[in-house]
């Protein structure tokens, strides 16, 4: 039987709350802590790896077979009325934030919940020549790119952009595969309202191949005065339900990693 495995930054009422957790139950549970100070906020992509093969890996492994891990490690969101549209940190600092452009980047294949953020990108060469050749700036003497032109232009007119994207990519997808070789069961992101974002999560889900379980409204910490286990965290709208040593039971989504 798996464990229970808390991702938590390593100060904050949040990581409090986690030693309380995992005390309640400590053949069961654990914790890996992320300090934030370690995390740079624009990494490179050696650094993204480095950082998803030092927490994700312990945290995938410590959970194991059936296990669980829990991401709490920033923020999370999403739209009022459109369930594809979510956002969710898997590190601190915004260095690895999933959100709906980068869903959505890849166009049709979105809708069959395919999370790839660059699926293609034309060669040097073909950049050369399209961005030489066209141009959508009216202030040039280039003509606008004609149909069979178009997506090679678009394309290499984001080029620029591809690159983040691509190292978004690769830690992401790395992410999943720690989940699928350790055998974790279910990730639950511990973070503000992207349960909401139904869709986002349900893509989410297939990607990595695991069940997860999301809250739909905001998610806070505090303590109070009381003599045991003081942290407890709550959702917002529904504080009379405080969890001292145990996630919240109200107001989650489930997704399936299978359809």
């Amino acid at each position: 039987m798996g464990k229970a495995i808390i991702l938590s930054e390593n100060s904050g009422h949040f990581r409090r709350w986690a030693n309380q957790f995992v005390n309640a139950d400590p053949d069961n549970r654990g914790m890996v802590l992320v300090n934030p100070r370690r995390i740079r906020r624009n990494p490179t992509a050696s650094q993204l790896i480095h950082y998803v093969d030092t927490y994700y890996a312990a945290a995938a492994q410590s959970a194991g077979r059936d296990g669980c891990v829990i991401v709490s490690l920033g923020h999370g969101g999403s739209h009022a009325t459109d369930r594809t549209v979510g956002m969710v940190d898997l590190l601190p600092r915004r260095a690895l934030r999933l959100q709906a452009e980068q869903l959505r980047y890849g166009g049709s294949e979105v809708e069959e919940g395919d999370l790839s953020v660059l699926r293609r990108l034309p060669d040097r060469r073909t950049c050369r020549r399209v961005l030489g050749a066209y141009d959508y700036n009216p202030r040039t003497r280039r003509p606008q790119p004609p149909e069979d032109q178009f997506i090679d232009y678009s394309d290499c007119t984001g080029a620029r952009a591809a690159r983040p994207r691509q190292q978004f990519q690769t830690a992401f997808a790395r992410i999943g595969q720690l989940l699928r070789t350790n055998r974790v069961r279910e990730v639950v992101l511990l973070t503000c309202r992207v349960g909401g974002a139904t869709s986002f999560v349900d893509s989410l889900a297939r990607s990595w191949r695991v069940n997860i379980l999301a809250y739909k409204r905001r998610v806070a910490a505090n303590r109070d005065r009381a003599q045991q286990n003081p942290y407890h965290v709550y959702l917002v709208g529904d504080e009379r339900h405080l969890y001292r040593q145990e996630l919240p039971t109200r107001h989650g989504y489930r997704a399936t990693a299978r359809p």
